[in-house]
């Protein structure tokens, strides 16, 4: 359980490049080495193989490890986040920047994506009562509402 939840925390780092394994690994499981054996040989595999594919390996704890407060790390926006709403039956988080991004807390996937086509980042993100509408207003003062 510990590998899986290490890969997930890692889940948005390692879609794009999956050649950061072994430092994924490393910086996320080094605290649990020595107490689990299984840990330990896994992470001298990444240590003696890894640097074939990436040429930093951590030294040191440097990522969230399993099992702490982070449950999942939500990437998908270019720009900073000015919003984000749960909704009611706390199943998705909504986030905008310069578009609408919907995420599945129970997988971390992002289910739906939109690209307002606007000039600008929305800002302040508010969720209709039954979660039909999202509706956000810009820095150049225009209103969205998806």
């Amino acid at each position: 359980m510990l590998v899986a939840d290490a890969l997930r925390l890692g889940g948005a780092i390692l879609s794009q490049y999956p050649d950061m394994l072994a430092p994924q690994l490393i910086g996320r499981l080094l605290p649990e080495m020595e107490s689990n054996p299984h840990v330990k040989s896994l992470l001298e595999q990444c240590d003696a193989e890894g640097i074939e594919h990436c040429g930093l390996l951590p030294s040191y704890h440097c990522s969230h490890t399993p099992g702490g407060p982070l449950k999942y790390s939500l990437e998908g926006h270019q720009f900073a986040v000015f919003g984000f709403c749960l909704t009611n039956d706390l199943r998705y988080i909504v986030s905008v920047s310069n578009k609408f991004i919907t995420w599945d807390l129970s997988t971390s996937d992002l289910t739906r994506e939109v690209i307002p086509g606007i000039e600008g980042i929305m800002q302040e993100l508010v969720l209709s009562p039954d979660n039909k509408y999202s509706i956000a207003h810009t820095n150049n003062s225009q209103v969205r509402m998806v």
